[in-house]
């Protein structure tokens, strides 16, 4: 016979000889398991597979059996023999587990022949592509998980692993292809990282992003309008559920080039700023809150040339306050009851500026710096000059006509 390879054992009352993933025994067993039969020398030989044992069968000798239902596939120690499809190179034989990928291609447009996917890894800068050559599905494998809990997969750091060590890497090195994406459809979560009490370092992010390019941004949240008159939702939210007494726990933080310089308190959600705030082209607007119906709400507008507050006085109808600020000159002026005090037309009470040391005047009259009033009446003649100086820089300030 040209069978020369010896895979396993098997019994039948004693122990014969594997050839070829087969056993040979002179004696006989049960003919499920028969294969076929050498006569030679007036001695039948039948040929029989490794199998289990049978149920309620195989007394005296069943532990043998399942021995040599094990021995094809396990070594000595319980680990599993090597599994080396037909056809491979020496060099390929050597790996410890292949799976065999029909018609693997190194590039998109050159195909090889049938080629094996090394679960020891990759050769750098020989990456396989896991594609055929004019394959237009849309993915290449599909899990569905039906429910039952769990995961469908399940990847763990060890001990051992330190910070230079990823559970899972991915690289867009060329073209304009994409990584992952999350598309929500039903009611689940697409992602979720959970920061666990069991955390002992502070540096244990949960997320980290690192930028380190010049022309794009590292995150970008894109809210798109809905089809029809309807309004998208959030674009995202900051929930807190921390009830701090003392109101020094943060929702979030930032800082500038290593300085504390802002953050989010979680209990009052109180916005606290420990740099200079900037803005630019616009206005701070303070109001009161939605629970006051808008015709009845107070409001303050912080303008780059002019601080404006609307101050109620019915329904629908704000007086408006206002102090400006042109070059040298700061004003307090007043408008009318109306509609809109952004628009209305304001009177100035107060006028003050900057040159000869401050000057100021009252409603609308130019500032002049302060005035220097005759001496003291001494009788009815200084009397009445000392009075007509005052009426004049009275009339000069603006506080008479």
């Amino acid at each position: 016979m040209l069978l020369t390879r010896r895979v396993g054992k098997l019994a039948w009352g004693r122990k014969v000889h594997l050839v070829a993933g087969f056993v040979y025994s002179t004696k006989p067993a049960p003919d499920d398991f028969q294969l076929f039969q050498l006569i030679s020398g007036g001695m039948r030989v039948r040929i029989y597979m490794a199998r289990l044992p049978q149920l309620g069968g195989d007394k005296g000798n069943w532990g043998e059996i399942l021995n040599d239902f094990l021995n094809q596939s396990h070594n000595s120690d319980g680990s599993l023999k090597n599994v080396e499809p037909a056809g491979l190179s020496a060099t390929t034989k050597t790996d410890v587990l292949n799976m065999q990928l029909t018609q693997l291609t190194t590039t998109p447009a050159t195909p090889s022949s049938t080629g094996y996917l090394s679960l020891k890894g990759t050769t750098p800068g020989a990456i396989p592509v896991v594609r055929t050559v004019g394959d237009g599905l849309a993915s290449r494998w599909e899990f569905a998980h039906n429910g039952g809990g769990g995961y469908i997969l399940h990847m763990l750091a060890g001990a051992n692993s330190g910070p230079g060590d990823w559970i899972a890497g991915m690289g867009i090195d060329a073209g304009s292809g994409n990584g992952f994406i999350f598309r929500n459809k039903a009611k689940g979560i697409a992602l979720k990282i959970e920061q666990t009490a069991t955390l002992s370092e502070a540096t244990a992010v949960g997320l980290s992003v690192e930028q380190k390019s010049t022309i794009a941004p590292a995150v970008q949240m894109n809210q798109n309008a809905p089809t029809g008159s309807a309004m998208p939702a959030d674009l995202m939210q900051l929930l807190s559920f921390a009830n701090d007494p003392d109101d020094t726990t943060t929702m979030t933080r930032w800082t500038a080039y290593g300085k504390p310089a802002g953050e989010v308190r979680s209990t009052s959600g109180k916005l606290v700023w420990s740099q200079n705030v900037e803005i630019i082209g616009a206005a701070l607007d303070a109001r009161d809150n939605n629970t006051v119906v808008v015709g009845d709400r107070y409001r303050t507008k912080v303008n780059p040339r002019n601080i404006t507050m609307h101050s109620l006085l019915t329904t629908g109808s704000w007086y408006g306050h206002r102090m400006t600020s042109s070059g040298s000159q700061f004003t307090f002026q007043v408008a009318l009851p109306s509609a809109n005090p952004d628009t209305a037309t304001y009177t100035t009470l107060v006028n003050l500026r900057a040159p000869n040391g401050g000057e100021l005047s009252f409603h609308g009259v130019t500032p002049v710096s302060r005035q220097t009033v005759l001496a003291a009446a001494t009788d009815a003649a200084t009397t009445m000059a000392l009075v007509n100086d005052l009426r004049a820089k009275l009339i000069t300030k603006g506080l008479i006509a």
